[in-house]
């Protein structure tokens, strides 16, 4: 959520341009410069930087891990594992695949979340617009003070105040994420709560499976031990509750 990595779909495709390059035969430098001139975009800078490195004597994997602010582990990872066992236009043809199922799911994530949102925002207009009618309202000599919503907010001021409160929430509720994000053991125990919400935890729960498959999938037709094979694989999943989920079988594979 607030992350700089490239989007899905434009990961998608960049990886789908280096692959039929890496087919057709093309230099990786040179697919990479044909990228930067496109221009106007971070990929573009950061195709022309990789591109540089490259001319420098540096490898794929160094070249691309400069940029880990912008690609995934996932693709680091795997562009280190094709660089190794010369399979990297396959690799990345399967890595385009994925990130268009991903770009697919978080479509369909949106879809599902724009009404709740829209609905939220309006219910939150609804009550900031009626705090503010309150206190245009007569009232009557000896009277208290109309208040049904028993907030003891009225007129323009009171509406300020409660969507001040409200802005607070919203913020603090950002800022206390950030903060969870930072911290294994709660980002572990919020992780397995968010899997388990409706429309939410489909989409991480299926977006985490996609990871771990593809990454088991290309690792294993690698030299890389069966072993390293799981722990790179559940890591690019980048979800604490399915990393955990998974420790059983990592110990039970090195148990032989």
């Amino acid at each position: 959520m607030f992350s700089s990595q490239l989007s899905a779909t434009a990961l998608e495709n960049f990886c789908r341009t280096l692959s039929r390059g890496l087919h057709a035969g093309l230099d990786p430098i040179r697919i990479l410069r044909m990228e930067e001139k496109r221009g106007g975009s971070t990929l573009s800078k950061a195709s022309g930087e990789i591109a540089n490195s490259l001319s420098n004597g540096d490898s794929l994997k160094e070249s691309f891990d400069q940029h880990s602010h912008l690609f995934p582990l996932l693709m680091l990872s795997m562009i280190q594992v094709g660089e190794e066992t010369g399979s990297l236009p396959e690799i990345l043809n399967e890595l385009s695949r994925h990130y268009g199922e991903q770009a697919m799911l978080q479509r369909k994530l949106k879809s599902q979340i724009t009404m709740p949102i829209f609905q939220f925002g309006m219910a939150i207009a609804v009550i900031a617009i009626l705090i503010l009618v309150l206190g245009f309202l007569p009232k009557a000599p000896g009277q208290p003070d109309y208040d049904p919503l028993g907030w003891g907010l009225q007129g323009a001021t009171g509406s300020i105040v409660f969507l001040g409160i409200i802005s607070s929430i919203i913020i603090g509720g950002i800022l206390l994420w950030k903060i969870v994000l930072n911290n294994g053991a709660f980002k572990a125990k919020i992780s397995a709560i968010f899997v388990n919400l409706p429309m939410v935890g489909a989409y991480l729960r299926e977006s985490a499976l996609g990871k771990f498959s593809i990454g088991l999938g290309l690792t294993l037709d690698s030299p890389m031990s069966v072993k390293k094979a799981l722990r790179l694989s559940m890591e690019i999943t980048s979800n604490d509750a399915f990393i955990q989920a998974c420790q059983p079988v990592l110990a039970s594979v090195k148990k032989g």
